[in-house]
């Protein structure tokens, strides 16, 4: 059977979404994903990126930082954060 709530399927989801342009569709997976137990840095990033592009700046911080707080070292969300402040 098809599990609905199965995390990793539903990140590639959104995953495929953002690289074909769905930034909407995109954002909607991930934070499901989020919400299902993918708290993972790279997913947050992913998010806020499609969140930003969807012009919900507020809402992209908040990813770009947990993507921060999950791993300290990650410029590109570092750099994200720097372009919102902006």
């Amino acid at each position: 059977a098809i599990n609905p709530s199965y995390l990793n399927a539903i990140v590639h989801l959104g995953r495929l979404h953002a690289l074909n342009g769905n930034c909407h569709e995109a954002a909607g997976n991930l934070q499901l994903g989020i919400s299902l137990g993918g708290d993972w840095a790279d997913v947050h990033f992913l998010a806020g990126q499609m969140l930003q592009k969807t012009n919900k700046p507020e809402d992209a911080v908040q990813h770009f930082e947990r993507a921060l707080k999950l791993n300290p070292e990650y410029v590109k969300a570092e750099n994200a954060l720097a372009r919102l402040a902006a």
